[in-house]
């Protein structure tokens, strides 16, 4: 226990990560290989780590070995946990004791968040599928170095014989690579990760939409009896998120400030971007959708939406018992999209901001809290090339409970897939951190912006205040995750109401042109 405080329980801090980028600048400079051993169960959540921006020295670690310019191998030791773990795991090759985890989040975080009961926790482990077979077969890691049954410590010089053999045999092997095939390669392979597929039936009907609508325009008296079944296809297969949100919120004539408490008719509350007139405060009943933020942002009818029909698969075949009955991720999956009208939590297209052609990329928190999973990491990998090919920036919009723990080490490799394309990206990079941004997605590419903005009031953390006092048992105090305590530490470059965000958009667009 003595040694287990004086390390902080593996935990480690920012300055651990500004360490560790330090010795990658030392192997990068003397073309040393660099092994990295992991054993933690994650990075710091507490106040100390956020006063020193967690999140940010995590990501800038993803992107520091995504680009390293020599040989890299990471050991899984002992216990490999979330984005703590994977800031030392970006590598040419990985290896993973016989014994050892990798998961992206704790078990007790997992049942606690997912199953609703932390005395769960050895349910909500294998459903995580976290051991060295179960990442050999994700393709995460490149080899199992066999320990004993019970444990390395029980023939701790067996385990360093095996351990070093194997180092020796890869250190070699990377030897007779050259650099420039390795960066290529490390490149490949996290981008590659995850798991998804494109919904083709909803393709096919969009597509005979369209061609009711051009036969209809053709032949409109032939086709009268038609055009009334195109119209019903039409309203069922084309309702936006916008339309169905105002509908629900119509029901009450006035909305009243979470904040100040003025009451003001709904009408004047959605044209606000559901802010209050008085106060400025954001509401966290009605939090803004993915297409409500694009039209905050750019100009009126200019977003055009690409790679809308990308679905995920259920790579970890996710199910479990709720209440007495049987959930199933593909089940959850299906709920949400029906719900909210869209295939995922990522919006990315085209757009035009005061006439400037833009990439957006854009989370909707109403898809299973804006978490990143395989498809939300694809769709933003595809939105740094179509930035590139269109030669023009990027901007996004990141709200997000953090990695989909659904899909388990997929989803945390989802991190480093994004850090890993925005080393590739040309053009300015514009990072929106808007109400709530955590976990996963504000230690990636949220905090890899040429400039980072955050909204007026922002809820942002490196992990979300349940998963803190799940871990601590104690609340931490609330400023520690207000996008104004992030400005004061000089994680972002300005704070800005939604009404000024466009405008804010644009000067940093301008100012970078």
């Amino acid at each position: 226990m003595e040694e287990q405080v004086k390390v902080n329980f593996g935990m480690v801090k920012p300055e651990g990560y500004s360490l560790a980028m330090k010795i990658m600048d030392i192997a990068e400079s003397t073309n040393t290989p660099l092994i990295t051993i992991i054993d933690t169960p994650g990075g710091d959540p507490f106040e100390h780590s956020a006063k020193y921006l967690q999140s940010w020295k995590i990501s800038d670690c993803i992107s520091k070995m995504a680009g390293l310019k020599t040989r890299t191998i990471a050991l899984i030791l002992g216990e490999g946990g979330s984005g703590g773990a994977l800031a030392l795991q970006v590598a040419d090759r990985t290896l993973m004791m016989g014994n050892a985890v990798y998961s992206v989040m704790s078990p007790e975080g997992c049942s606690s968040i997912i199953l609703r009961n932390p005395a769960r926790k050895e349910e909500a482990a294998n459903l995580q599928k976290p051991t060295a077979e179960d990442m050999l077969a994700f393709g995460i890691i490149d080899d199992i170095i066999p320990e004993h049954e019970d444990g390395a410590h029980n023939d701790v010089k067996r385990t360093i014989i095996n351990i070093e053999k194997k180092l020796s045999l890869i250190l070699n092997e990377l030897n007779n690579i050259d650099q420039e095939k390795l960066l290529k390669s490390r490149y490949k392979r996290f981008i590659g990760y995850g798991e998804l597929k494109e919904d083709f039936s909803k393709i096919f009907k969009q597509k005979t939409i369209k061609t009711v609508h051009s036969i209809e325009k053709k032949f409109e008296k032939i086709f009268s009896k038609l055009k009334t079944v195109g119209d019903y296809l039409t309203l069922h297969l084309a309702k936006t998120l916008k339309k169905e949100e105002i509908k629900e919120l119509s029901k009450d004539e006035y909305y009243e400030c979470e904040k100040c408490h003025t009451s003001i008719s709904f009408k004047t509350f959605l044209d606000n971007f559901k802010t209050c007139t008085k106060c400025g405060a954001i509401s966290r009943k009605y939090y803004l959708s993915a297409y409500e933020w694009i039209n905050c942002i750019t100009d009126k009818n200019s977003f055009v939406e690409t790679d809308k029909f990308l679905v995920p698969k259920d790579a970890l075949k996710f199910s479990y018992k709720y209440e007495g009955k049987n959930k199933s991720y593909k089940e959850t999956v299906k709920n949400a999209q029906k719900k909210k009208g869209v295939k995922e939590a990522l919006v990315i297209g085209e757009a035009r901001i005061f006439d400037t052609p833009v990439i957006v990329a854009v989370s909707e928190f109403g898809f299973l809290g804006g978490s990143m999973g395989s498809v939300v990491g694809e769709k933003f990998v595809r939105a740094v090339k179509l930035a590139n090919l269109m030669k023009c920036p990027l901007v996004s919009i990141a709200l997000s409970g953090g990695a989909r723990m659904h899909e388990g080490i997929l989803s945390l490799m989802q991190m480093a897939k994004t850090n890993m394309a925005l080393t590739k990206l040309k053009k300015p990079f514009i990072s929106v951190l808007a109400d709530p941004t955590f976990g996963g997605t504000l230690a990636s590419f949220a905090t890899q912006g040429t400039i980072i903005l955050a909204e007026k009031n922002a809820q942002l953390g490196f992990a979300g205040p349940r998963v803190t006092k799940l871990i601590s048992g104690k609340d931490m105090d609330e400023k520690y995750y207000t996008a104004e305590f992030y400005l004061e530490r000089g994680g972002v470059n300005e704070v800005v109401s939604r009404k000024d965000m466009k405008e804010a958009i644009h000067k940093y667009i301008l100012s970078l042109s």
